[in-house]
Parts: structure tokens; C-alpha cells; sequence
């Protein structure tokens, strides 16, 4: 698998392709000391992991994984936190080994995968490239009053 985790080295390159996945996709304004201290805690292993595609130091692709439970259950699920692939390598395998990645540590950590999709850009292709990766969609995420 192409896929590693992120290690501190690589800190500036996730940081960066976070701001661009929020100019994408943001519904509120961003905040750099929650996401440098989200990313940071991620990094360290606080709950979270990162998984990367590319050079130490210089990542083009990530995915972020929260260990987290629903308001209703102490049982545990690994939820994306956002997924980003480089708009200058959008036309490689990288989304998909993301995907394959998040499964692989579902499966080993034992606990649910929940992913989805939150964009305005491609979501249809988006959609059809996770029906393919993780089957049958388990509900829909709909914005109303947001941009």
C-alpha cells in the first residue's frame, strides 16, 4: 500500500493541503490554532491517525482518522475527518488507496468505518467512486443555509 502514516516532517505539507481542502469544501470560517492543534494531535497519536501518500516531508494525498463514539454508545467507530488528494495529482490511484487505507485500519483496529462526502465540486463522481470502494451508502449528508 502506498499509503503511510504522517510523521511531524510532514506537518507543513498536511497543514497546507488542510487549507486547501477548506477552500473547497469549508462551511465556517477557518482557525488555524484548531487546526494546527487537531493536526498536531493527530501527528502525535492522540486519538487520530494520518494517513499519507508521498515523500517524507512532502505529501500530495491524506486522509485524517478520528477514533470517536456516537452521543449514544461507548463503542468506538474510526470517522473521516477529511480526505484530500492535490488538485496536481487528481489523476492517480490516490483517493482510492486513501480509501483502502481507512478500511485496513477499520478492519485492524476491529470498529466501523464512518465516511462520507461533504463537497460541491464532483460529488456525484465522489459518490460513485465510494459506492465502488465501501458498497451501499448508509444515509446522506444535506446543507441548508450554508455555502
Amino acid at each position: 500500500m502506498v499509503v503511510r502514516l504522517a510523521v511531524s516532517e510532514d506537518a507543513p505539507s498536511v497543514y497546507a493541503m488542510c487549507r486547501l481542502l477548506h477552500e473547497e469544501n469549508g462551511l465556517s470560517p477557518w482557525s488555524e490554532d484548531k487546526v494546527r492543534g487537531t493536526i498536531g494531535g493527530a501527528l502525535a497519536g492522540k486519538g487520530a491517525i494520518i494517513g499519507v501518500i508521498g515523500p517524507r516531508g512532502a505529501p500530495v494525498a491524506m486522509i485524517h482518522l478520528r477514533i470517536a463514539s456516537m452521543w449514544y454508545s461507548d463503542d468506538v467507530q474510526l470517522e473521516d475527518r477529511g480526505t484530500f488528494v492535490h488538485p496536481d495529482h487528481r489523476h492517480s490511484t490516490h483517493a482510492k488507496d486513501l480509501l483502502e487505507f481507512a478500511k485496513t485500519a477499520a478492519t485492524e483496529l476491529g470498529v466501523p468505518l464512518v465516511i462520507g462526502i461533504l463537497s460541491t465540486e464532483k460529488t456525484e463522481q465522489k459518490i460513485r467512486l465510494y459506492r465502488r470502494r465501501l458498497g451501499k451508502p448508509a444515509g446522506a449528508f444535506f446543507l441548508w443555509n450554508g455555502k
